[in-house]
């Protein structure tokens, strides 16, 4: 479905012109899982001259499945630098409903998937220096630098 948001909120940027950003946020159909998705994109030059871009989807599903959600983020700070964020938030407390962990992460061998990437030179594993972002992604996102 359409985003419904006002052009002024999809599209904006700074007086300056430092910054840009978009947000899109869509509904799923009635008869999907998907409850709805959002859409951001941010653009910005740090005062030490470098640009930042963050591309973020983010897909959040209803109550019809105890499936987790879906996020991926990519994070460019430098011409060189790129930062991949797979995550699959979960939707129970993961200490209290063991069950949960094992259905949706051990047994669908998601790991696997990001010790693979992890095997390719060009890869490594990224830990934020900042606290907000490390603590806003789950326990079971891959968070590598490219």
């Amino acid at each position: 479905l359409p985003c419904n948001l006002p052009p002024d909120v999809r599209n904006f940027n700074n007086p300056n012109g430092s910054a840009e950003a978009s947000l899109h946020i869509r509904s799923g159909d009635k008869s999907s899982p998907i409850d709805f998705v959002i859409g951001s994109w941010i653009h910005c030059k740090i005062p030490t001259g470098v640009s930042l871009n963050i591309t973020s989807i983010s897909g959040f599903l209803n109550p019809s499945t105890k499936a987790p959600n879906f996020v991926v983020e990519l994070i460019q700070s430098s011409p060189k630098s790129l930062v991949l964020i797979l995550d699959l938030p979960h939707r129970k407390d993961l200490v209290l409903n063991p069950d949960y962990l094992k259905e949706y992460y051990q047994d669908t061998g998601l790991d696997s998937h990001r010790q693979s990437l992890l095997k390719l030179s060009e890869v490594k594993p990224y830990v934020s220096p900042s606290l907000f972002v490390r603590s806003a992604f789950s326990p079971t996102a891959s968070m590598l630098k490219i």
